[in-house]
């Protein structure tokens, strides 16, 4: 009985992957969409590419799902192009009998193959595959590589095949993008005499405390390296403040590499003269730059 529901599977499967093979245009079916990011590549960088389905929504799935979907990227130049990563975008936890993204470089193809036996593919569905690209780092001046792909689907009703084109623009010409993402602490500070110590009839431990709240940190997440000052502001001479990293202290700008980031901690100093009450005592400001 083992032998025989392994030869079923067999022929199952031998049944539907044809189907994905068979071409025929269909103007009015489920179509297809490429974004490119960035829109211009320096040479030594990467661009990623998703492919899309368009008009695969709840009803139109419902009217006619799609069963078996393959993306083909082809003519990828290995002088140009290396493929760093690949992966499928499609999140089906009903169990297809295949979800996977390769890439065959003797091909020279990527391919994602989607193939279910008997449900369909869950929608609404857009994005479907991710491809990154690294540019080769001796490519000079601005030019483009175009790469076709082809987008075969099976529905339950018909075959539709449709054909396109990716194109990676680039550019030795390209400024470095600076992006920095701060991300703020709630900024609660609290102020404390501390604990009364009835042998010295005096507060022990006076200060702030933020409760882990005191922090602001920036990741560099462009292409090149970036400053980034921490500045605290305020009007009262009463109360001071200055950052530090957990180590030192962090009294000028900070330079953060690509990919990297910092965390500036605001440690307050000074007895407040008056009782506070939600009350805002002073700003912080951050300052991004160039390097």
């Amino acid at each position: 009985m083992k032998h025989i529901k392994n030869t079923a599977l067999v022929l199952v499967m031998a049944l539907i992957l044809p189907l994905i093979a068979i071409t025929a245009n269909a103007a009015d079916a489920y179509g297809f969409a490429v974004k490119v990011s960035p829109q211009a590549v320096r040479p030594g960088g990467q661009a990623e590419v998703t492919v899309a389905l368009t008009g695969y929504t709840a009803e139109a799935a419902a009217a006619d799902g799609i069963r078996g979907l393959q993306v083909d990227i082809t003519g990828i130049d290995t002088t140009k192009l290396t493929v760093v990563e690949k992966s499928t975008l499609i999140v089906d936890n009903s169990g297809p009998m295949s979800n996977t993204a390769s890439y065959n470089a003797s091909n020279k193809c990527v391919r994602l193959a989607y193939i279910h036996r008997s449900g369909s593919l869950p929608a609404p569905c857009e994005d479907v595959l991710k491809v990154v690209f690294q540019l080769d780092s001796a490519l000079t001046g601005t030019g483009s590589i175009t790469l076709p792909v082809t987008v075969k689907i099976q529905t339950f009703s018909r075959q539709i095949t449709q054909t396109g084109e990716i194109i990676i623009n680039y550019s030795d010409e390209i400024v470095p993008v600076i992006n920095v993402d701060i991300t703020w602490g709630n900024m609660q500070f609290e102020y404390s005499d501390g604990t009364w110590n009835t042998r010295t009839y005096s507060y022990d431990n006076p200060g702030w405390t933020d409760n882990g709240t005191g922090y602001v940190t920036a990741v560099n997440t462009g292409e090149a390296a970036a400053t980034v000052q921490f500045v605290y502001n305020t009007d009262r001479t009463d109360i001071s403040g200055s950052f530090t990293d957990g180590t030192s202290a962090i009294d000028e700008k900070v330079t953060i590499n690509a990919g990297a980031q910092t965390t500036a901690n605001l440690v307050l100093s000074g007895k407040p003269s008056e009782i506070l009450d939600n009350t805002t005592i002073g700003t912080v400001t951050v300052t991004i730059g160039g390097e």
